[in-house]
């Protein structure tokens, strides 16, 4: 994408914001993709993610980079923050690649906590993955027996799904195959929310 462009078009909706006195993430759908942005102090925050991003998944890592900027920007002197070309240079010089991976991991375990149902999802993909319907029958039945609905699912069932699954599955392959699935949904799944 053309850097010039795409600075113009921010600096429009950074306007626009302002104008309009928009202080909340908006989500601007694209052919191919979405800008996710918010307005902050004098800073226009901007996320472009695919087109098949939740938006509330891409607002919830937005605001984690908003976090990690300011308690950078907190910790810059009065004099460079008074100078804009100084603060360009400080900005432009933080390295945020290297928080990148926290912030995703950690933005990821609220979003599931916000939308225990997409939880389900991500194992019933899983499991489907592995074993095709059967998967599906066994996710189908473990939900039965912990939360009797997908709906009625939270979070602090996710070790009894998971210890169930495992139960499921071991009339249907072996013991050491079920140990391996059950520790990778553990470890996938079960290590964030401990």
């Amino acid at each position: 994408m053309d850097e010039d462009l795409i600075s113009g078009f921010l600096s429009a909706i950074f306007s626009l914001s302002k104008e309009l006195s928009i202080d909340s993430i908006r989500v601007m759908d694209m052919q191919a993709s979405k800008f996710i942005y918010e307005t902050h102090s004098s800073f226009i925050f901007t996320l472009n993610v695919t087109k098949d991003v939740d938006p509330l998944f891409g607002e919830i890592i937005l605001t984690k980079i908003i976090r990690v900027f300011e308690e950078i920007i907190n910790k810059v002197d009065t004099n460079t923050k008074l100078d804009k070309n100084l603060l360009i240079d400080k900005i432009e010089s933080i390295n945020f690649e290297s928080k990148l991976d926290k912030i995703i991991n950690t933005a990821l375990i609220e979003y599931y906590f916000k939308s225990p149902s997409r939880l389900l999802e991500e194992i019933e993909s899983y499991l489907i993955s592995l074993f095709g319907s059967i998967g599906e029958n066994v996710m189908n039945a473990s939900i039965k027996i912990v939360c009797k609905r997908k709906q009625n699912f939270k979070i602090n069932h996710l070790k009894d799904l998971i210890s169930t699954i495992g139960d499921s599955l071991k009339s249907k392959i072996s013991e050491t195959q079920v140990k391996l699935i059950v520790q990778q949904l553990k470890n996938t799944f079960l290590s964030n929310f401990t």
